[in-house]
C-alpha cells in the first residue's frame, strides 16, 4: 500500500490579480450626464436615463441597474438630484435649480403676532327663549 502525502505544500506562490477597472465612468457621472442631456422639463424618467446611457456611454444597461437605481436614490436624499414625480427610484429626476437648495417653508416656526381679540357677544340665559310674544 502506498502512503498518499496529506497537505503538501506546492513551491508556486499564489499570485493575486490586480484589481480590474471598469470601461465606463462612476455611475454617478453618468446618471448626471443623463439628466442634463436628456434636459427633460418635467424631469427623466428611470428609463429614458437607462437608455441614454447605454446610447451614449455604451454600458451594459442590466449590470448597471441596481447602481443606477442606488444613486438616483442617494442623489435625492444628498440634494443632487431633485424627484418630480414617483418615490424611490420610480419617478422622474431633474437636477436642481442653479441657485442652490430650495428655501424650505416651514410655516408651523412662523407665526403671526396675535391680533388683539374682539369682544365676544354675551350669551343669553339658558331660561329665557323668545321674550317678545
Amino acid at each position: 500500500m502506498a502512503k498518499k502525502s496529506v497537505g503538501a505544500v506546492s513551491s508556486t506562490p499564489k499570485v493575486k490579480k490586480p484589481a480590474t477597472t471598469s470601461d465606463h465612468l462612476k455611475v454617478s457621472v453618468m446618471v448626471q450626464g443623463a439628466v442634463k442631456g436628456l434636459g427633460d422639463r418635467k424631469g427623466s424618467s428611470l428609463k429614458a436615463i437607462k437608455k441614454y446611457i447605454v446610447e451614449t456611454y455604451h454600458a451594459d444597461a442590466e449590470k448597471l441597474a441596481p447602481f443606477i437605481r442606488r444613486h438616483l436614490k442617494s442623489g435625492v436624499e444628498k440634494g443632487e438630484l431633485v424627484q418630480t414625480k414617483g418615490m424611490g427610484a420610480n419617478g422622474s429626476f431633474k437636477l436642481p435649480p442653479k441657485g442652490g437648495a430650495k428655501k424650505e417653508s416651514n410655516p408651523v416656526a412662523k407665526k403671526k403676532a396675535s391680533s388683539p381679540k374682539t369682544a365676544k357677544v354675551a350669551k343669553k340665559p339658558a331660561g329665557t327663549k323668545n321674550q317678545n310674544l
